[in-house]
């Protein structure tokens, strides 16, 4: 579904919060610049070690089939910009609409 396919969000309203956002700032950076930016602030880079084994998770075993397939890569891209756009603008839609129908006390 569209959940699946949008990834992970760089700006999430909660339906229980929405006017809580939930900022995610730097999912447009690759791996490897933030590696970089680490090493030149000398920061220590710390790594989650499930990140790198496909048997924990079917997210992990694409990731290590698209290091290889740039033209894969860019095209599944795409639609998970497009699919995280309609997330988000659909989200909002709740949000708002929540904000006026509902009242918590």
């Amino acid at each position: 579904g569209i959940n699946g396919l949008s990834g992970i969000l760089p700006l999430v309203y909660q339906p229980h919060s929405p006017k809580i956002p939930i900022i995610r700032p730097l999912l447009g950076f690759s791996k490897e610049s933030l590696q970089q930016f680490c090493l030149n602030k000398k920061l220590n880079w710390i790594e989650d070690p499930t990140n790198s084994h496909p048997m924990y998770c079917w997210r992990n075993a694409i990731r290590q089939i698209l290091k290889n397939h740039i033209d894969l890569r860019e095209g599944i891209f795409e639609i998970m910009n497009t699919c995280s756009e309609a997330r988000s603008k659909m989200e909002k839609e709740v949000c708002d609409v929540m904000d006026k129908m509902v009242r918590i006390d």
